[in-house]
């Protein structure tokens, strides 16, 4: 029996294919892609929808502490809900680390209207450059 995919979406990247058509995303991969996108675009940035994104650079500049690190995980918390309703916020947790200058961020998601025994987690760091 196939497995029917709730949720699709083409690579941001158009990558292609073996058959030469644009490759598909399904499922988490698609949901991965979206969280993302979101993360990662600064409001103002995308055409036709100015208050896209979560703009989270913002935080950079600020004072390293808890506080900030707090604001930020709400940022993405609230610009998910936002953005993107299939996304299941398991958890948000971002660490400081003084000594590299950064923060490192893990999400823990899943996806609504799928088994959450498929969570994912995405790693990632953000610091000022």
């Amino acid at each position: 029996m196939a497995t029917l995919n709730v949720y699709s979406d083409i690579d941001i990247n158009l990558s292609k294919q073996t058959d030469g058509d644009v490759k598909k995303f399904t499922d988490l991969d698609a949901v991965k892609q979206s969280l993302i996108n979101i993360l990662t675009t600064k409001k103002g940035n995308r055409r036709m929808y100015p208050t896209f994104g979560a703009s989270i650079e913002r935080y950079l500049f600020e004072p390293m502490d808890k506080f900030t690190a707090e604001r930020i995980g709400n940022t993405m918390l609230e610009e998910i809900e936002i953005w993107d309703s299939r996304i299941d916020i398991d958890t948000i947790n971002i660490h400081a680390n003084y000594d590299a200058g950064q923060y490192e961020v893990n999400i823990v998601y899943g996806i609504k209207g799928i088994n959450q025994a498929m969570e994912k987690n995405i790693s990632f760091v953000l610091r000022a450059i």
